[in-house]
């Protein structure tokens, strides 16, 4: 009986050291080849894996910044792993190194070390910046080098609109720029409010929540509508009373086209454009005069809305699309300047603030994309309801530098013409406001 044991003993034995065999394949790790390159969040771990038939691949075990244990592979089709799950920088990060056979056996282990780089959801404190805003705030980051891996969400303290309660409030959640990103936030016009607490928190690329600074205390700074009937200006203007058309329109508080629609005579335009040029060369600039220095916030530069109205040049009530080609005329690119000398060259103005947008974005996609749509049929008989239709503008907003100006420059750098209606060289607005720091 006792013999019978030993030999059912043996076999385990056997049985065990066979099963072992299967876990481990012999293999020389003398010949293998890694070097660590650190990256943001982690180390490129290169390989070149020996000249033998029986290996398959490599694999890699560590542990990321929270201790958890990873696993990555690679195979002959590549020569480089990505060691990645860390935030702030490490040095001497332990990983073990195994080859693996065509059944995916590891070898025995070799235990190299490494080092990483601060991911940017680590770093972007760093440099990362509150500064006030008109009506509001602006955070702002600069490029990363390397790789700008994760999101960076920003709130402020505030009154919670649902519950009226006070909360911190989401104003963005976006993704790193590796060139770097400005968030400026402008929705606080109650002028009681003269600082705001902001919070902004980092997370790196598996979402984990890596830092969190708050900033209390920003400043918040207000701006006031110039008053337009004290605007000076110079520049191209086609003045034709018959058509309605010149620069007191830009400046008449019509930000809609209420005044053509409301005539219902598509042969008068009450609005503002420029005379026709061959090119944009000086013909593309309009200046305004505000009479004394002031701190500039922005400006914004309307269309009109669109709408179908009645022809009253026509029999019967055919209907119509007020003003359709100024939609051609409205600026796709526009630069901001300030000057305190109007006659100073152009090298000289301080450019405050631009917009741009490709003229080749589909109609529907463009700012000017109200001034088109068809497909509101309005008559004179509902001019309230267009009256209380939102507005459509472009904003450019300026920097708050303590820098003020007495003329704007606003260049025309191109429009969304493309040869309609025989006309070059042609910039429109329907209205045209300043806004500025308060006295």
């Amino acid at each position: 009986m006792k013999k019978y044991f030993l030999i059912l003993f043996m076999a385990s034995l056997l049985f065990s050291c066979s099963d072992d065999e299967k876990l481990l394949f012999d293999v020389d790790l003398a010949d293998l080849a890694v070097s660590f390159e650190p990256f943001e969040g982690g180390a490129y771990l290169n390989y070149s894996l020996p000249a033998n038939t029986a290996i398959y691949g490599i694999q890699a075990k560590y542990k990321d910044y929270k201790g958890q244990e990873l696993v990555v592979k690679g195979t002959h089709t590549n020569n480089q792993l990505e060691l990645f799950g860390f935030n702030e920088a490490q040095t001497e990060v332990p990983v073990e190194i195994s080859l693996l056979d065509l059944e995916g056996n590891a070898s025995e282990t070799v235990t190299r070390t490494f080092n990483t780089k601060s991911s940017a959801a680590f770093s972007v404190f760093d440099e990362l910046e509150v500064n006030p805003h008109w009506n509001g705030f602006r955070v702002s980051y600069p490029a990363f080098e390397g790789r700008a891996e994760g999101i960076v969400n920003i709130y402020y303290i505030g009154v919670n609109p649902k519950t009226n309660l006070i909360d911190s409030l989401l104003v963005s959640s976006l993704p790193f720029a590796a060139d770097g990103y400005t968030v400026k936030y402008a929705d606080l016009e109650d002028e009681s409010i003269d600082a705001v607490t902001v919070i902004v928190k980092s997370e790196d690329a598996r979402g984990n929540v890596v830092k969190k600074k708050i900033f209390e205390d920003v400043a918040v700074s207000h701006a006031g509508q110039f008053p337009s009937g004290n605007i000076g200006f110079s520049g191209s203007s086609e003045e034709n009373d018959t058509k309605k058309r010149g620069w007191m329109y830009l400046f008449d508080g019509d930000v809609r086209g209420s005044q053509c629609l409301l005539k219902g005579d598509d042969k008068k335009d009450y609005s503002y454009r420029s005379l026709a040029g061959a090119e944009f060369d000086g013909n593309n600039v309009i200046t305004l005069d505000l009479q004394n220095e002031h701190e500039i916030a922005w400006i914004r530069i309307y269309s009109h809305l669109s709408a179908k109205i009645p022809n009253s040049f026509t029999s019967g009530r055919t209907l119509m699309t007020m003003k359709l080609e100024y939609q051609f005329f409205y600026p796709n690119s526009v630069t901001l300047y300030g000057t305190n000398d109007t006659d100073a060259p152009e090298a000289e103005w301080d450019e405050i603030s631009s917009f741009y947008e490709s003229a080749t974005l589909d109609r529907e996609s463009r700012w000017t994309a109200p001034a088109f749509d068809e497909e509101t049929y309005l008559t004179v008989d509902e001019y309230d309801l267009f009256q209380d239709s939102d507005p459509n503008y472009i904003q450019l907003n300026c920097d708050i530098t303590g820098l003020s100006y007495r003329y704007l420059k606003v260049k025309i750098n191109e429009t969304y013409y493309s040869g309609n209606y025989g006309l070059t060289g042609v910039f429109g607005m329907e209205e045209l406001e300043v806004y500025v720091k308060p006295e």
